[in-house]
């Protein structure tokens, strides 16, 4: 997912995860979501000229992905 979003968002993206992996990969993709809603936010410093939120489509090989990211201000990613 992460992956989709930086290629079809056309950003680079590295992203180190040294969570409970081998126990649930659920909540590290969670916690990664939340470390990228923070840096979004570093980023974008003010936002002026910047709008609320975004969207796109990314036909994958067996899904549809429909990314939305918020600018509301808040840490995460949505």
């Amino acid at each position: 997912m992460f992956t989709a979003l930086a290629k079809h968002g056309g950003m680079s993206l590295t992203l180190d995860c040294k969570g409970d992996l081998h126990i649930d990969d659920h909540h590290s993709a969670e916690d990664c979501a939340l470390a990228l809603g923070e840096a979004f936010k570093k980023a974008l410093g003010e936002r002026k000229g910047i709008k609320r939120y975004g969207y796109a489509y990314a036909p994958l090989d067996e899904v549809l992905l429909f990314p939305i990211i918020f600018h509301d201000g808040t840490d995460e990613c949505g």
